[in-house]
């Protein structure tokens, strides 16, 4: 099984990401919490001892322990992963090909040229602040039944019950968008 560090790392590698982008989640099945990458740190060097353990409380609201700082889009990850009881993890990166393809395109239109790809890709969502509650919200709603989408020069977020195959279905899209 991939692990986090190791995920950020392949993002990396594959320049999916530069040093200090991206964030990546994973909620274990009927869990009330998550673990993500911190905020602030290199993501290409990051252990599993750095990651933050993300703790929902009855009343919906977020805490972690002090002296850890999670990715600003914190919530973003926790309305995303909070969908389903089943395991998931939930990935946030700046691939190079897929922001300059978005910037006259929705995402979506890639498999119009390509129709071979078989990810359930969501609309666009519009510019807005990093780590916003408004970011938070339109990306939740718009990942509802697909696996990944384009957040208008922020990147795009997918998810899904394996990690690999998510860096894996990012890599794709983005060589598409390449061509």
């Amino acid at each position: 099984m991939t692990t986090i560090p190791k995920a950020m790392r392949l993002l990396y590698k594959k320049r999916l990401n530069s040093i200090y982008d991206g964030n990546i989640s994973h909620k274990k099945s009927s869990s009330r919490s998550f673990v993500i990458s911190p905020g602030s740190v290199r993501k290409h060097t990051i252990q599993d001892e750095e990651l933050v353990l993300v703790k929902t409380r009855e009343d919906d609201t977020l805490s972690w322990d002090i002296g850890k700082k999670p990715s600003r889009e914190v919530m973003l990850h926790s309305l995303s992963l909070f969908d389903t009881d089943d395991e998931l993890y939930v990935v946030h990166c700046h691939p190079p090909n897929i922001l300059r393809f978005i910037r006259d395109n929705d995402l979506r239109d890639i498999k119009t040229t390509f129709p071979e790809i078989e990810y359930n890709i969501g609309e666009n969502v519009n510019y807005y602040t990093a780590g916003s509650e408004r970011l938070a919200k339109e990306t939740h709603h718009k990942l509802k039944g697909n696996d990944i989408i384009a957040l208008e020069k922020h990147g795009v977020v997918g998810k899904g019950k394996d990690l690999l195959k998510i860096v894996d279905m990012i890599e794709v899209i983005d060589f598409y968008c390449n061509i």
